[in-house]
């Protein structure tokens, strides 16, 4: 819940979607009993390496659409986007993560 900026109950709610549909399944962390790991399933792996396929077409799609230059600015300046986002969330902690 912490790294996502979500509230417990949301990240647990959205495993239990997951979990009912077998992408995932919760396990003991053999670290901490008291912890669970959620690890992808069968079925999980393979919808990821679907995903993964998708989006490597729809990244192919726009660099050939607007040149390799323009697609690395974008993708570098997206990033940085989102790692300054996520150090801005990091410093500012909630009580619910």
């Amino acid at each position: 819940a912490r790294r996502t900026g979500q509230h417990k109950q949301v990240v647990g709610t959205s495993v239990d979607e997951l979990e009912a549909l077998g992408y995932v399944e919760r396990r003991t962390d053999p670290a901490d009993r008291r912890a669970k790991l959620v690890v992808p399933t069968a079925r999980g792996r393979d919808h990821r390496r679907v995903h993964a396929a998708i989006l490597d077409d729809l990244a192919t799609r726009h660099r050939d659409a607007v040149g390799e230059r323009i697609f690395t600015l974008a993708v570098r300046v997206l990033t940085d986007v989102a790692d300054r986002q996520e150090r801005w969330r990091d410093a500012h902690p909630t009580d619910d993560g």
